[in-house]
């Protein structure tokens, strides 16, 4: 459990750091690469297929949450 907390956090911390790159081609290919990674993290876990699918999941939550919060209008 602790190596998939572990390549959990990375993910997802590479996942909020893409969202604030100011360029969306370069985000693109950046996330692009990150969701290949996930499936390639994934390849030593029990359920490859599932882990990766989990791995995405948090990725474009993580992605999506950062994204949006950077563009909320300051209070």
């Amino acid at each position: 459990m602790k190596q998939y907390a572990e390549d959990s956090q990375e993910l997802t911390m590479r996942a909020a750091g893409i969202a604030w790159h100011p360029c969306e081609m370069t985000r693109q290919v950046l996330l692009t690469e990150l969701f290949a990674d996930c499936g390639t993290s994934a390849i030593v876990y029990a359920d490859p297929a599932a882990v990766a699918a989990l791995f995405v999941h948090q990725v474009a939550e993580t992605y999506a949450e950062a994204f949006n919060q950077q563009r909320e209008p300051a209070a």
